[in-house]
């Protein structure tokens, strides 16, 4: 089993600091691990491809600008390396372990998701 690991860090809030315009200063970022060759059964009983979410916001350091980047100029891999480099390889680390970890409890359980139908209770609800 693959998985693959996409990067979502198009989404950012920026300030005028120091006379420099939209200098970013958040990054909402999302992390998506995909088993490339599972899915699962979801609670509602239906398949689903096997997917991991965790995602959080990266405070900037702004306090040095020497190196700024003009907003017009960004890409997604310029947000995508400074989310990076904020979390610190040890933390990315340990969110791609999480997510795996979320995959292949998905991918190994045998835990379902069912609804008790009760007629009569169903009966008193219409009642009221």
């Amino acid at each position: 089993m693959a998985i693959n690991y996409t990067w979502d860090c198009k989404n950012v809030k920026t300030s005028t600091i120091d006379g420099k315009t939209d200098v970013v200063t958040k990054v909402n970022w999302r992390l998506t691990a995909t088993d490339s060759a599972g899915t699962f059964v979801h609670p509602s009983g239906e398949t689903r491809k096997n997917t991991a979410v965790v995602y959080d916001e990266a405070h900037l350091d702004t306090s040095d600008l020497s190196s700024f980047t003009e907003f017009g100029s960004l890409s997604v891999t310029n947000t995508q390396a400074w989310v990076e480099a904020c979390l610190g390889e040890d933390k990315v680390a340990e969110l791609k372990k999480s997510l795996k970890t979320t995959l292949d409890e998905r991918r190994n359980s045998t835990e379902q998701t069912k609804v008790v139908y009760d007629p009569d209770y169903e009966k008193s609800k219409e009642v009221e």
